[in-house]
């Protein structure tokens, strides 16, 4: 999915993001668009950049709340690819994740954030990796705490993977706030 000042085709810009997270409800707008405003970037847990098909442990499945979800199982990793980030949109972030659990027992998500101003990653990236405690929901929606993570300009990657054994996650999209 690419960042970048212009609107680019796979991203919606606009203030009012209740709007948009209800046109997505609605259909009007396709599942895998990263959404962003002067502050947030909404990613539908569904568009990773790995895997791109569903695996034994990644599965993407249609979600009652419209479009499409990701259920998580066993220890696979899942990653999202945010390119082109402009200098703007760069600096810390509240994350959080809508999640759904039936299990009292969770293992949390590791989550790694890859950066790179030259566009790929390399060995001198900078990298953080965070815990994420997954709430046990009773398989009602709910967002995670929130985390604070850093974006920089350019390309960042964000990787989530859980110990094993785990018992299954669902995650309908990831919420990035920036600061202020």
């Amino acid at each position: 999915a690419k960042l970048s000042n212009r609107k680019p085709k796979s991203a919606v810009v606009g203030s009012n993001v209740q709007n948009i997270i209800n046109r997505r409800m609605n259909s009007q707008l396709e599942e895998e668009d990263i959404v962003t405003d002067e502050n947030k970037i909404i990613i539908p847990a569904a568009s990773c950049s790995e895997p791109r098909q569903s695996t034994n442990g990644v599965q993407f499945t249609k979600s009652f709340l419209g479009g499409q979800q990701l259920h998580h199982t066993g220890g696979d990793t899942f990653e999202y690819t945010l390119t082109d980030l402009p200098d703007d949109q760069a600096g810390t972030y509240y994350l959080v994740l809508r999640v759904c659990t039936v299990h009292l027992k969770q293992q949390p998500l590791l989550l790694t954030v890859t950066c790179n101003s030259g566009g790929y990653v390399g060995d001198n990236d900078a990298v953080d990796v965070m815990t994420i405690p997954v709430p046990y929901t009773v398989g009602e929606w709910q967002y995670t705490e929130p985390i604070k993570m850093h974006l920089s300009p350019g390309t960042n990657v964000l990787s989530f993977s859980r110990e094993t054994p785990n018992f299954g996650l669902t995650i309908k999209d990831i919420t990035c706030t920036m600061t202020t």
